[in-house]
């Protein structure tokens, strides 16, 4: 325990650093997860780890060394050996202005392919709110469920999707957003995808949404769900 904790007191200025680099006005500040880690280690309250670690993935700050600590804070959360697996996750992809659609599609469409994916859904969107802006700020977000008997941990789907998006993103800051997913939050993100979101109260967004995608042949969205599971959350069936 005490030697992982020193790994995580190495990694903790770099971590930091990169978070000041790419940081946003509204992002939390990471120096609060950082002590919440340090008191964590400090009093041994191992079952507060697992959700700490999540936190790390869903603020993009894991470093290539931090990921091989993964299986000695497994140990610690689990040390029977019950591993609490993680089998949703859900992206946002933001390309600089001068990523062609064509090519951010085409990546995404071959990460839809990759072995580890089970099920997926996604949708293009853009930040215009009038005719005049319509196609700035276009963005992808997507949610996919892997393999239950291929399972593979959080850390190496998190290098196999940056692998396959890192020519239409800087898979490095928050321009890949990346969170994991709990079961009951997966239909609230499908809903999001397939509704009109009109409790944001963005309609004139949402139409030039729509006049986006008829102008570039957009589906609504793209998936390989069945109509039918589409509102339904996807739960292990063991």
């Amino acid at each position: 325990m005490e030697e992982l904790y020193k790994e995580f007191k190495k990694l903790k200025h770099e971590s930091q650093q990169k978070y000041i680099e790419y940081r946003e006005p509204n992002d939390p500040p990471f120096s609060k997860l950082v002590t919440e880690i340090d008191q964590v280690f400090q009093s041994k309250r191992k079952q507060k780890i697992s959700k700490l670690y999540e936190a790390f993935y869903s603020e993009g700050l894991v470093d290539k060394k931090l990921k091989n600590l993964e299986d000695q804070v497994e140990k610690l959360k689990n040390p029977n050996g019950n591993k609490a697996k993680t089998y949703h996750y859900w992206i946002t992809i933001n390309p600089t202005e001068d990523i062609l659609l064509k090519d951010l599609k085409s990546a995404v469409d071959k990460l839809t392919l990759r072995s580890f994916i089970e099920k997926y859904m996604y949708v293009i969107e853009q930040r215009g709110a009038n005719r005049d802006e319509v196609g700035k700020g276009k963005h992808i977000h997507m949610y996919f469920k892997i393999y239950e008997d291929k399972y593979q941990v959080p850390s190496k789907i998190i290098e196999l999707m940056k692998s396959t998006l890192k020519r239409v993103v800087n898979v490095n800051t928050k321009a890949l957003w990346i969170q994991i997913l709990k079961e009951e939050y997966v239909k609230d993100k499908i809903l999001y995808m397939i509704d009109k979101k009109t409790d944001e109260g963005k309609p004139e967004k949402q139409e030039m949404d729509q006049i986006y995608r008829e102008i570039n042949n957009l589906d609504n969205y793209y998936t390989n769900m069945e109509e039918d599971l589409l509102t339904k959350p996807f739960v292990n069936s063991g």
